[in-house]
């Protein structure tokens, strides 16, 4: 079986071979894991950002339209309280 050193070297590089490819394929599935898991967390993040934006975002920028809708009003109020002060 083993006649020369040459085998020997034959059967511990397949070995070798054999040992990287095991290694490598270990580490393409955790890798897939962890990437799976991160896609999930991405999901979870942006739900979360959505459920903020329609909490907070919007009511504040509603909030910012009125004023902005009702400053001139209120600006012609004041002037109409000054002028009939004079």
């Amino acid at each position: 079986m083993l006649a020369t050193s040459t085998d020997i070297l034959h059967i511990s590089i397949s070995l070798g071979v054999i040992l990287v490819t095991i290694f490598l394929s270990m580490f393409l599935f955790y890798g897939i894991l962890i990437l799976r898991d991160l896609s999930k967390v991405v999901k979870d993040a942006q739900v979360v950002s959505t459920k903020v934006k329609s909490t907070i975002i919007k009511p504040i920028a509603l909030v910012e339209m009125i004023i902005t809708r009702i400053h001139p009003i209120i600006e012609k109020m004041i002037e109409k309280k000054l002028k009939s002060k004079k």
